[in-house]
């Protein structure tokens, strides 16, 4: 099996490119806090867990990287 080799360029540009996908996720939320609050009845609290979750998941993820890059 043929291995490519890696490029820091290459990775730099799929960062970005990922990091544009998950913005409009991560930023779309904050319009709707009225909205959510007054159909749903979340409060302050329970609301910033929808911002905060997703990012500190994506912290978490982070972590398996180095096994993953044994694993490849």
């Amino acid at each position: 099996m043929k291995r490519i080799a890696s490029s820091p360029l290459l990775f730099a540009f799929i960062a970005f490119i990922v990091g544009l996908n998950l913005r409009p996720i991560l930023a779309s939320i904050g319009p709707l806090f009225t909205v959510l609050q007054r159909e749903v009845g979340l409060s302050a609290t329970a609301f910033s867990l929808l911002t905060t979750l997703p990012v500190a998941m994506m912290g978490v993820a982070a972590f398996s990287g180095p096994w993953l890059l044994v694993r490849a």
